[in-house]
């Protein structure tokens, strides 16, 4: 199952006024990585929207493709 709106949904709920920046985990039911990451590259997208709010999140992975990602992570 794929939810391909999901950084946008992401990115509404850190605007609300009520979000206080909590430090939000990524990949801790399943790797955030999955096959279907190449396609249509959820992960990198949710990702630039933690960066775009400045809101610290924590990865976990055991995939390569977190190089792709390096960038925004840093």
């Amino acid at each position: 199952m794929v939810k391909p709106n999901m950084a946008e949904v992401l990115r509404r709920e850190l605007a609300r006024p009520g979000w206080r920046g909590e430090r939000i985990a990524v990949g801790t039911a399943t790797d955030a990585y999955q096959p279907a990451e190449g396609r249509y590259q959820l992960t990198r997208r949710v990702l630039a929207v933690m960066r775009d709010f400045r809101n610290p999140l924590s990865l976990i992975t055991k995939s390569t493709l977190v190089l792709r990602d390096a960038g925004i992570l840093a």
